[in-house]
């Protein structure tokens, strides 16, 4: 479980004819990120790649609103970091 805002912490309109979409953060903290996409369902992940950053993949994304949060398992804690988003497979 993490700490989150009520708000999204970003909000990405998506287009595009991909496969898959991928959204992964790289934080000074161990983050989780939660991941809503245009349809309603929830994507979530804590650690990836053998590290304490999060990736979702979300494969034939629909097109539309994606709202994201990064959540932080410490209450009242800012999380500095790096959102990517690609529909690339790759991971950094």
């Amino acid at each position: 479980m993490g700490y989150a805002t009520a708000a999204p912490d970003f909000r990405v309109n998506w287009s595009g004819g991909g496969s898959r979409l991928r959204f992964f953060f790289e934080g000074s903290e161990d983050t989780v990120l939660l991941v809503n996409d245009p349809g309603g369902r929830w994507h979530c992940n804590d650690d990836s790649a053998g590290t304490f950053n999060p990736t979702v993949t979300i494969t034939s994304p629909p097109n539309g609103q994606y709202d994201i949060w990064v959540a932080n398992y410490r209450s009242g804690v800012s999380t500095s970091g790096t959102l990517s988003i690609t529909e690339l497979d790759l991971h950094p």
